[in-house]
Formats: C-alpha cells, structure tokens, sequence
C-alpha cells in the first residue's frame, strides 16, 4: 500500500514545482494559476475519519503529514469489533479504489497518533490524469481493483471463518 520512494519523491518535487508556481503567480497577481496549480488539502485532527466503509469515494488523498489507520468493522460474537488493516506513512496514497471502480469504500481511515494533512484528489482531477492512458491499461487498472477487492473479501471471510 505505500508507494515507492521514487514515486513519493515525484509527488514531493511535482508539490516543490507547485509551490514556486504558486508562488510565481501571487506575486504577479495571477490568481487563475495560483488555483489551477494548487492541490486541495485537509486537516483532521487525532481519531477523525477522513472517510467511512461503505461511503461511496469521490476523493483519493495523499498523506501529507501525520499517520492514518485504515481499519473495518466486523462482527465478534454479536459484536462491533474494529480491526485495523494498516498504519500508513507520510506519502501514502488511499482511498483510490472508489475512483478507480466507482464502488463504496472497503474500509475506513482516520487520523492516527496525531492530526493528519491529507493532499485532496478529486474526481475530476483522476479522470483528467487519466485521459491520455491507453484504454487497455484504465481496463487493465480497473480489472487489477476487482481482484484487490475480492481478495480482500476472501481474506475477511477467511478471517471470519477462523474465528468461529
């Protein structure tokens, strides 16, 4: 689920790149390219969800600062257990799955030991990436979310059934 340091180390020169953009562009009052350039954020404070399982995924998010915990909820003899599936480090990407395949998110996060800044993918901005990708490979993408799903439901399942 973490991305590889030389991916990590894109998004952090692409963030440095649209820093001095940004900044290039306030100074000369350029507004239009400051809001074009700039990447939405969040903050949530410890023990806040930035989302929810089940909820349908309309954003992707890129741990900034902090850790998030991806974890679900199942039920243990009759009752709401919480079972966490990951602790994620600075320059983690979650929640991408909802944007990729259009189904309701398969677990829950929130901020974890402290507050948490997420930098905020929408949608839209996912869908412009992946206009210029090969139709085969958003297929190949979109097949590959399947088997992660599946996978994870026969893990839980698996887990489920060790349990009783």
């Amino acid at each position: 689920m973490n991305m590889p340091l030389d991916f990590r180390m894109g998004i952090s020169m692409a963030n440095n790149e649209r820093a001095a953009d940004v900044e290039g562009a306030q100074r000369s009052g350029d507004r239009r390219a400051t809001d074009r350039r700039s990447t939405p954020s969040k903050m949530f404070d410890m023990g806040h969800y930035i989302f929810r399982e089940g909820e349908s995924g309309q954003e992707a998010f890129i741990l900034n600062s902090g850790k998030v915990q991806i974890f679900r909820i199942e039920i243990e003899d009759g009752e709401a257990v919480e079972k966490s599936l990951a602790i994620l480090p600075t320059g983690t990407m979650f929640g991408e799955m909802a944007l990729i395949d259009d189904k309701p998110r398969m677990a829950s996060a929130r901020a974890y030991g402290g507050p948490a800044q997420v930098l905020v993918v929408d949608q839209q901005q996912f869908r412009k990436m992946l206009e210029p990708v090969n139709p085969f490979v958003k297929k190949l993408l979109s097949i590959l979310a399947d088997h992660v799903r599946d996978a994870s439901n026969s893990a839980i399942a698996s887990d489920a059934a060790t349990d009783s």
